[in-house]
This record gives C-alpha cells, structure tokens and sequence, in this order.
C-alpha cells in the first residue's frame, strides 16, 4: 500500500501484488482481498472515487481541512485527537485505538453505507453500479437525474 496526498485529497493505492479484487453481481459490494484496514489522520468527506487498473486499485478521497498529511497516519510527532460532532456524521478519523488493527476498504464503504440516510445510500447505489464501480457519490441531488460516468 502507498499513499500519497495534494492540497485537498489523499490518495490510497493498493497493489495487485497484495489485493484481490472482486465486484460481486447484483449487488454493490467491492470486495478487497485480503481484508485491509485503513485508519486516517484526519477526517475526509465520504465521496470516494475509486480507480482501478491492471496493477493497482486506486481509493482518492477529499480532505476535510486542507492540512498536510505526511503519511496516511499523519506527522509522528504530534497525536490527533478527533473531534466529534452532534450530527450523525462520517468520521475517518484517527480513532482511539492503542493496536494498530486496520479495516478493508469494503469496511469502510459499509460503515459509510450504514450510517447514511436513504438518499446518501441511493446516491452510493446508484454512482457505483451506473460507473462500473469507479465512483461512489454521497449526493442525491447530484446524480438523480443524470447518468453517472465511469472514471478512466
């Protein structure tokens, strides 16, 4: 796994070397093998577009705070605490944990998935199975009404 960050984005690349990759049929299910977690520095919006190629699957997700990263975990010398708000939202987060047990990605689009509304769960259906599994969209307004592109 690499990663590397600009301005407003991070970006994650998992190596063929390492994964297995399978879209799983009339469903919208990614299946990362094998299961990876990824803890993050600091919160990122849930819109995650995913790129895939022959020798990599590539996970791009937009920063929160335009902050430099460093690593995916952050600058080692100095520790996170993140902050959580009233609303129910999706926090990426460094979370508090003492090991280092990381989650797979299906993971993390599943804990986004489930703590979503009805139209952010329409609007990841939707983004996934219409782009081929290359785009995963939180906005209903967005992609109700047009058809959603695969990402090349």
């Amino acid at each position: 796994m690499d990663f590397a960050e600009t301005k407003d984005k991070i970006f994650i690349f998992l190596y063929n070397t390492e994964i297995e990759t399978a879209f799983m049929e009339d469903s919208v299910t990614l299946v990362i093998k094998p299961l990876k977690s990824i803890i993050l520095y600091r919160p990122v919006f849930p819109d995650i577009t995913i790129k895939k190629t022959e020798s990599k699957v590539e996970l791009v997700l937009k920063k929160k705070e335009n902050i430099k990263w460093y690593t995916i975990n952050g600058p080692k010398t100095k520790e996170y605490k993140p902050r959580f708000s009233k609303q129910k939202e999706i926090d990426l987060c460094k979370e508090e944990v003492t090991n280092n047990i990381e989650e797979d990605a299906f993971t993390l689009i599943s804990r986004i998935y489930d703590i979503s509304n009805d139209d952010v769960r329409r609007a990841m259906e939707k983004s996934f199975i219409e782009s081929d599994g290359t785009v995963f969209s939180t906005d209903w307004e967005e992609v109700k009404n047009k058809k959603v592109l695969p990402k090349k």
